[in-house]
Formats: C-alpha cells, structure tokens, sequence
C-alpha cells in the first residue's frame, strides 16, 4: 500500500495518534483514490468489509446522517471498483456462458437496430430457473414409480428386460454415459447459438452433473414387494449410477469448497458487504454440506456393490475388541491402584433374590404364544428364503437392501447441499 497508494497511505497513516481515528481515517478515503489497492482473491472483499464497517456501518456510521451508509458509498471513489472486483472474484472458474454481440457481427447487445438485426437473449428468472430442476426431479420420480417397476417392464417389452438378474450392473453404467453425453449434447447446442461461441462445452458438462438429482429415491423402493422383486432391478442400478454422477460432480463442488476456504469466504460476515455476497454463502455453504455427506454415502454404497462390506465390518468389529480390551486392561490397573492407595471403590448393585425369582417367572412365554411365535417365524423365514434365492440371481444379499435403504437415508443430505449450491450460484450470477 505504502507503494501503490503513496497519497492513501500518508494520509492514513496521520490518524494513528488522533482522538477520534475514524473522524480522521474517513474523510481521507474519501479524498484520496487509489486504483491498485487489493485487487486479488479476497483482498477487494476484505478491503470493503473494514472500510465499510468503520465508516458506513448501519449501526453506528461515522456520518450520524447518512442511514445505512448509503451516501458514503455514492461519495466513496474507489467503492464501485472494488465492489464489481470482489464480485468478479467470487466465482470459483473463469469462464462464462455470456452473450457476445461480436460473434454474431452486431455490437447493440439491447435490442435490434439498423446495424444488429440479432439482439442479446433474455435470461429466465431465478424461480424459472430452479423450477426447472424441480420439474426435472418431479419427472424422475414420477417415471420411477411407474416404468421402474419389474413388472411393467416385463409388460412392455415382451420380458425381454425387467426379469431378475445381474443386467443392473450393465444399466447404471449406461445410464451415467447417457447422462454426460447428454449434458455435452446440449452444451454443444448453446455453443451452436449465435453468441454463445466461446462456450466450453466439456466444462459445461461437467458442471451440470453437479445438478440435484431424486434418482437415488429408488433406493427406497427395493423393500416394497420383496417377494416379487418389483423394484430390486432399479433401486440397485440408481444407487450406482447415483454414485457414478456424484464422483464426477465432485469436480465442481470440491473446487468451490477449496477455493471458498483458501480465500477465507467462509468466515462469518465476510461478504456482506458485495454484490451478492449473500448468493455467494449460500453457493459455499451447500457445496461444503455436500463434501461432509457425501463419503459415508457413496463408502457404504461402493461397500456393499464390491462385497467388502463384511471385510470391513470385521475389521471395525476387531478394532472395536482391541479398543475394549485395552479398557478393561486400563480399568483392572486402576483398580489395583486405588486398592494400594486406599480409596474406596463403589460396589456393584446386587438385586433381592424374590425380586429377580418373581421377574424370571413372569417373563416365561406361554404355550400360545410360543405357538403363534414359530408360525410367525416358519412365515418370514419361507418369505426370505424366496427374498433370497432372488437377491442371489441379481449378485445381492438381504443385508443389501438395508445398506440401499441407509445409502438412500443419507443421500438426502447431499442432495441438500447440491440444491443450496445450485441456488446459491444461479443467484450469484444473475443474467451473467
């Protein structure tokens, strides 16, 4: 600053041995403009924050009349320059999909005149633009329910597909190639758009996988009609596809994480005071949501589709016997401490001998219900033998369903932190 701002910097630095510091330090922001000062990563927004909160703080501004800081900002030279900086710098990537007159021979970007008979497209609105995602999501589900029954397919397609088997394996795979090949199908569309041509279409793609997506609801579907297998085929392959999608959106996501974190976004407050700084929140804090969720989710699902979820359960259950040996064994030496110190240990409860006699008596099951118990357990163990001869010809387990069950349980926080970052960013850029 001494450097860059020579003027800024003397005059500032006047007000250190003064009685009021801010009655000093303002009016010589005002005066003195300074174009290089904190221009990269967080500096602009850092720069604003203290400025702004010494001299137009709402609470308190240093001009008693000006409500909100309003005139201070309208006076303030370097204000709209650093403001529009910080703005620029609060996106994670350089590149944007903008409409540019100059590609398609015009230079009026407002409407059309002699000169531009191509004017620039009006962007939808923020609602429209999220409804869309919903309308995306409400389509999913509706065409799970329906075509993602086995039986319906079965109907379809004559029983060429629908039937019991590893084919699941083959659909999720399918289904994510179809999924980004789309994606770059209609980035190569906007490319085609006069305007649009400097679009990068792998980016693009890329950034749209990121999207919120309610596939991953057929996890919780597999349990419905088990006997029949209804919805074995689609749950399974829509948590590996799910998983496919969410390792290849990780790109985007773990980029803003890192790049909001190394620029100190996340500190509280810290972009109040820029354009959209609270978008911007709003886009960092769900993609962090996103970041904390989403291992356990795809680890327990990667686990069971690879069949090393008992390998690992062992290892957690060893882990788990070494950890309580190693307490017990703590546990025994204090004991013998406190035995030589003298300190008195406290005494295990011991129950009235009639007490337990008369619990033990009464907790005896009688002969009806004991009937009606192995009935009951002769019924479920005829239905999961059948559960399980076909989990066997699709390459699952019973204990599978539940690991789906869970996978669908805790994808619920991921897609929250991919709807908050969606919403955050398409705030954020507005009709850029």
């Amino acid at each position: 600053m001494a450097v860059d701002c020579t003027p800024l910097y003397a005059a500032a630095t006047t007000c250190y041995n003064v009685i009021s510091p801010r009655d000093c330090f303002c009016p010589n922001v005002l005066n003195n403009t300074c174009s290089a000062i904190c221009r990269q990563r967080d500096q602009p927004a850092g720069y604003l924050h203290w400025v702004l909160g010494i001299c137009a703080n709402p609470i308190s501004p240093w001009n008693s009349s000006d409500k909100g800081g309003v005139q201070f900002r309208m006076d303030w030279p370097d204000y709209q320059p650093l403001a529009d900086t910080a703005y620029d710098n609060l996106f994670p990537w350089q590149w944007r999909i903008e409409f540019r007159a100059d590609e398609v021979g015009g230079k009026n970007t407002s409407g059309k005149d002699r000169n531009n008979t191509t004017a620039a497209p009006s962007c939808p609105s923020y609602t429209a633009k999220l409804g869309v995602f919903a309308a995306v999501n409400a389509t999913i589900i509706f065409v799970t329910l329906i075509f993602g029954r086995s039986d319906v397919m079965q109907f379809l397609t004559r029983n060429l597909l629908g039937r019991p088997g590893r084919w699941w394996w083959t659909v999720a795979f399918v289904n994510g190639i179809i999924a980004f090949g789309g994606n770059l199908i209609i980035a190569h569309m906007i490319r085609r758009t006069p305007g649009f041509a400097n679009i990068d279409t792998t980016h693009l793609a890329l950034l749209w996988i990121a999207r919120p997506r309610l596939s991953w609801l057929a996890a919780f579907l597999v349990k419905f009609q088990m006997d029949k297998a209804i919805y074995f085929g689609v749950g399974a392959s829509s948590a590996l596809t799910e998983v496919i999608l969410q390792a290849i959106g990780a790109t985007y996501i773990g980029m803003t994480v890192h790049f909001a974190a190394s620029r100190n976004y996340y500190r509280l407050h810290h972009l109040e005071n820029i354009q959209r700084g609270y978008y911007a929140s709003i886009m960092y804090s769900g993609a962090l949501l996103w970041v904390i969720s989403i291992g356990i989710a795809l680890g327990i699902c990667v686990s069971t589709f690879l069949g090393i979820g008992p390998i690992i359960a062992g290892v957690l259950t060893d882990v788990g016997k070494f950890l309580w040996q190693a307490v017990l064994s703590l546990g025994y030496r204090l004991a013998w401490i406190c035995n030589i110190c003298g300190i008195p240990l406290p005494q295990r409860r011991t129950d009235d001998p009639v007490e337990l006699q008369s619990v033990r008596s009464s907790s005896k099951p009688s002969a009806v219900s004991h009937f009606r118990a192995s009935v009951s357990e002769t019924a479920s163990l005829t239905r999961d033998r059948d559960v399980v001869s076909i989990l066997l010809g699709v390459g699952l387990r019973l204990k599978d369903l539940n690991n789906l069950y869970f996978f669908g349980f805790l994808m619920s926080f991921p897609f929250t932190g991919q709807w908050l970052f969606w919403a955050g960013f398409v705030g954020l850029a507005g009709d850029r």
